[in-house]
């Protein structure tokens, strides 16, 4: 005797199988729209990035520029305190502070 399952029985199965297709469906529809945010969040995020990381190379240019601008202030800084110190050493020396005096 072979079993041949009852009408109800394959009703019954096949309506389960279409719920749990109708589920599957409605799985995938939202892991869908959940991936097509998380896209536009990630390209926002990337885009954010690319605009922070402009600024930053902005600044770093301004820094590097404002570096040479004071490493040329400090040369001449240097220079005029150099020239400044000989200056006094020879009004020292002319105002005779050696004094030497011969015998």
């Amino acid at each position: 005797m072979i079993y041949t399952p009852s009408k109800a029985w394959g009703r019954r199965m096949i309506d389960n199988l279409e719920e749990r297709v109708q589920a599957l469906e409605g799985w995938r529809a939202a892991r869908e729209a959940s991936r097509a945010v998380e896209e536009i969040k990630e390209k926002h995020v990337d885009e954010r990035f690319d605009r922070i990381e402009k600024k930053f190379d902005d600044l770093t240019k301004h820094l590097n520029t404002d570096q040479g601008r004071r490493d040329e202030n400090q040369r001449w800084l240097q220079r005029a305190v150099v020239l400044l110190l000989l200056a006094a050493a020879g009004q020292f020396v002319l105002n005779g502070g050696l004094g030497f005096t011969p015998p």
